[in-house]
């Protein structure tokens, strides 16, 4: 049995190097696609953070009457 499994291995070891190096391959693709998707994600979370600094600010240079006023317009529809 043990010479069966060796003659295989010695006429087959080029094929299963092929398919070990193109596992591989596609493993790595794999990885790039996920790391530059959470490069992306990390991006638009900033750009939203960003935005939302801008409306924070916006709104603490209003005089509260006025903030109280906006709300209530933007409630009411």
């Amino acid at each position: 049995m043990t010479a069966l499994v060796l003659s295989l291995i010695e006429h087959l070891w080029p094929y299963l190097l092929a398919a070990g190096g193109a596992g591989l391959m596609l493993w790595r693709a794999y990885a790039a696609g996920k790391k530059a998707e959470k490069a992306k994600q990390a991006e638009a979370e900033l750009e939203a953070r960003d935005i939302r600094d801008q409306v924070v600010n916006d709104v603490s240079m209003l005089p509260p009457d006025k903030v109280r006023d906006e709300l209530s317009k933007r409630a009411a529809k």
